[in-house]
């Protein structure tokens, strides 16, 4: 449950990021998982005021899991290889 809405609200979020600031990330690799880490945090804060404390570990454990793995998925699958093209280039 908490993967499919990770990914109903994450995925949209992290192209938007992608397309917003895709040459940042490439440049400090340490701020897509600073992104990862607080848009759990959001989730958690997000299912404890909308349920309970049982809720929050429930939802905001697998969204932490969910948004730390896309956020390496995504370093080395699209963050590490644009950033090879830039140093490429330079």
């Amino acid at each position: 449950m908490a993967f499919l809405g990770s990914y109903a609200v994450g995925f949209p979020i992290a192209l938007l990021v992608y397309f917003l600031a895709g040459e940042q990330l490439a440049r400090w690799p340490s701020t897509i998982f600073v992104i990862g880490v607080l848009s759990a945090v959001m989730i958690t804060l997000a299912s404890f005021t909308l349920a309970d404390r049982y809720a929050a570990l429930l939802f905001g454990g697998g969204s932490l899991f969910a948004a730390l793995t896309y956020a390496t998925l995504g370093w080395f699958w699209v963050i590490k290889p644009q950033q090879e093209a830039l140093l490429a280039k330079a």
